[in-house]
C-alpha cells in the first residue's frame, strides 16, 4: 500500500477508534467505605471529570463517623439496582461492617461478617455482565481516636506493643520482647481482646474476599493496608494473604498495597480506563531522586514501589520508555536523608515544563503527613499556575495524597483526549476546574494554615481537635468556615479566574471564571472539610460565547 493511502487509512481508523472511545460512558454502582470526601465526594467528583454515570447508596445506608452505615440497607440497595450498571466498585468494609470506624471494634460477629459478602455473590448472579472491583481494608495498627485521654492512651499502648512485639518475633529479639511485655502489662485486658478480635475476625473477611477474586465473583480485589509501619500485626497478615494469593492462582485479580481512604477513586480510574480499553502510562518524576527509595511514615515500601503498586490498581503504568500519556511528579521535600536544597523550586519548575508544553502533569506532595507543603504550593501557584495542572495532592499519608493526584491525572488524561477530538468537554472540564481548586483549598489552605490555628484554640480551652464538644462545635464550625470562604475566594481571585485550563494542545479555550463554596464539616473534628466547591467556565473559539449553567458535581 502506497504512503498517502496508508495514511489516510490510519487516520481513519484513528478517527472511529476516538469516537468509539469519547463515547464509553460507563455506569458505574459506588458503595464507600465511609462519607468521608476522600472516600465519596471525590469520587463522585472523579467520575464528573470522566463523564461516567455514578450512583451510589442513599445517605443514611453510609453512615458518618462513629454512626455506623448499615450493611442491610447497602445490600438492598444492591439487590434493586435497576438497570444493572457496567461496573460495581465496592467497599467491602461497608457491605460487612458498616464502614471504617465500625471495622475496628468487634461489634459484628465474624460469621455475621463472612455472610455479608454473599450479597456479591447475589449480584454478580443477578448481574453477570457487571465488573467487580472491591476493596477491603488490611486494618490499621492503632484504634480510632476519641478525644478521651484515657482510651486514646490505651490505644498508645496497644500500638507500641504491637509494633514491638511483631519486631521482636522477626528479629528474634528477646530484649524487644521483654519490652514489649512490659506494654502489654499496662493494656486492660478486655480492651486489648476486642482489638484483637476484630483484627482476627477481618483478617478472616479479607481471606474470603480472596476465595471470591479466585473463583471470579469479583473481577478485581484491592486490599489496602491502613496506616501502616515496617513492624505491626499487618505484616503476618499480609504474608498469610499474600500466600493465599498465590496458592489460588489469583495474582492477577488481587493487589495488596499501602493505603485506604484513596482506593476508592483509584478503582474509579480503573473502570473508566477498562470501558475506555486504555492502558495510560505514567512518567513518574521523583524530586528529589532519592524520594524514589524514600519509605515515608505509615508506609511498608518505598515510594517507588507505593506508586507502582497505585498506579496497577488504576488500570494504569509506569512509563518505562517514551510513550508517555501522563507525568506525575511526586515530591518529597527534604524528608528523604541527604536531601540537597532547592528541591520545592525544582518540583515547581518542572511542572512549569511539562504544562508549558501542553502535557498532562500532576503533582503528588507527599513530605508531611496530613499537609502539603505550603512552599511548593505557593510556588505552584506562581508558576505555573493551578489551571495549568492535570491534577495535585498533598493531604494525609504519602499513598493517599499520591492515589488522589494519580486518579485525577487519568480521569483528566481522558478528558484531554476527548476535548482533542472535538468532543464539548464543558462540563467536565468545569469539574475538573472545581476539583483543582478544592484540592488546593483543603490541603494547602486548611490543611497546612488554617487548621493548625484552630486546633491550638481548641486544646486552650481543653477540648480535642477529634471531637469537639457540642458546646463549642457551632462557635468552631463558624470561624473554620469563614476562613476557609476567605482565603479560597482569595486564592481564586488571585491564582484561578480568568485562568486558561490546560486541556493539551489544540484544543478549545476554556477560561475559568467564577466559583461558589459551602464548607462543610463532615465529622465532628478538625481532622477534615468538604469542600462543596462549583466553578463556571468562559468559553471561546468554537463553543462560543455561552457555557451551559452551573456545574454541581456534588448532589446532596
Amino acid at each position: 500500500m502506497n504512503t498517502p493511502l496508508r495514511f489516510l487509512l490510519a487516520l481513519c481508523i484513528t478517527v472511529l477508534c476516538g469516537f468509539s472511545m469519547a463515547a464509553a460512558t460507563p455506569s458505574i454502582a459506588f458503595v464507600p467505605l465511609d462519607n468521608r470526601p476522600p472516600c465519596m465526594d471525590h469520587v463522585l467528583r472523579l467520575a464528573a471529570i470522566a463523564g461516567a454515570d455514578l450512583r451510589v447508596p442513599p445517605y443514611k445506608a453510609i453512615g458518618a463517623y462513629s454512626f455506623s452505615g448499615n450493611p442491610d440497607q447497602v445490600e438492598h440497595w444492591l439487590d434493586t439496582l435497576e438497570p444493572a450498571p457496567d461496573y460495581l466498585i465496592i467497599s467491602l468494609d461497608m457491605l460487612a461492617y458498616g464502614g471504617l470506624v465500625a471495622s475496628r471494634v468487634p461489634d459484628t460477629p465474624e460469621p455475621e461478617a463472612i455472610a455479608r459478602l454473599a450479597a456479591i455473590e447475589h449480584f454478580t448472579a443477578k448481574n453477570p455482565r457487571t465488573q467487580i472491583f472491591a476493596f477491603g481494608i488490611i486494618q490499621r495498627i492503632a484504634r480510632t481516636a476519641t478525644g478521651d485521654p484515657e482510651y486514646d492512651g490505651v490505644t498508645d499502648l496497644i500500638s507500641k506493643y504491637l509494633k514491638l512485639n511483631d519486631h521482636a518475633k522477626a528479629q528474634n529479639d528477646a530484649a524487644l520482647a521483654a519490652r514489649a511485655a512490659e506494654f502489654k502489662a499496662k493494656i486492660p485486658e478486655q480492651q486489648l481482646a476486642d482489638y484483637l478480635a476484630a483484627r482476627t475476625r477481618n483478617h478472616a473477611v479479607n481471606r474470603a474476599a480472596v476465595a471470591l477474586a479466585a473463583s471470579g465473583v469479583l473481577d478485581y480485589l484491592v486490599l489496602a493496608m491502613d496506616d501502616n509501619a515496617e513492624y505491626g500485626p499487618h505484616r503476618p497478615e499480609r504474608e498469610v494473604l499474600s500466600l493465599a494469593i498465590q496458592q489460588a492462582g489469583a495474582a492477577d485479580r488481587v493487589l495488596i498495597k499501602p493505603g485506604a481512604d484513596e482506593v476508592g477513586q483509584l478503582l474509579l480510574a480503573r473502570a473508566v480506563n477498562h470501558a475506555r480499553r486504555l492502558l495510560p502510562r505514567i512518567a513518574l518524576h521523583f524530586v528529589p531522586p532519592q524520594a524514589a527509595d524514600w519509605i515515608a511514615p505509615l508506609e511498608d515500601r518505598p515510594l517507588s514501589a507505593m506508586a507502582a503498586a497505585s498506579l496497577q490498581a488504576a488500570g494504569a503504568t509506569v512509563a518505562t520508555d517514551k510513550h508517555i500519556h501522563g507525568h506525575l511528579i511526586v515530591y518529597a521535600g527534604d524528608s528523604p536523608p541527604h536531601t540537597p536544597a532547592g528541591a520545592e523550586q525544582q518540583a515547581a519548575d518542572l511542572a512549569a515544563k511539562l504544562s508549558g508544553r501542553g502535557r498532562a502533569a500532576g503533582v503528588a506532595d507527599v513530605r508531611f503527613v496530613n499537609k502539603s507543603d505550603a512552599g511548593l504550593a505557593a510556588l505552584l501557584l506562581q508558576n505555573p499556575g493551578p489551571a495549568a495542572l492535570s491534577s495535585y495532592a498533598g493531604w494525609n499519608t504519602a499513598g493517599n495524597a499520591f492515589g488522589t493526584a494519580a486518579a485525577h491525572l487519568l480521569v483528566a488524561y481522558t478528558l484531554r483526549l476527548d476535548a482533542a477530538r472535538g468532543a464539548d468537554v464543558r462540563a467536565r472540564a468545569a469539574a475538573h476546574a472545581a476539583f483543582l481548586l478544592q484540592r488546593f483549598a483543603d490541603d494547602y489552605l486548611y490543611m497546612a494554615a488554617i487548621r493548625p490555628n484552630l486546633e491550638m484554640e481548641l486544646r486552650m480551652r481543653n477540648a480535642s481537635p477529634v471531637n469537639i464538644p457540642a458546646n463549642i462545635y457551632g462557635e468552631f464550625r463558624g470561624e473554620l468556615t469563614d476562613a476557609v470562604q476567605n482565603k479560597t475566594r482569595a486564592l481564586f481571585r488571585d491564582y484561578f479566574h480568568d485562568a486558561l485550563l490546560n486541556l493539551g494542545t489544540s484544543t478549545p479555550a476554556l477560561h475559568v471564571q467564577d466559583m461558589s463554596l459551602n464548607t462543610l464539616m463532615p465529622w465532628f473534628r478538625l481532622f477534615e472539610i468538604d469542600a462543596d466547591v462549583r466553578v463556571n467556565l468562559k468559553p471561546t473559539g468554537i463553543y462560543g460565547p455561552t457555557i451551559p449553567a452551573r456545574v454541581r458535581v456534588l448532589d446532596p
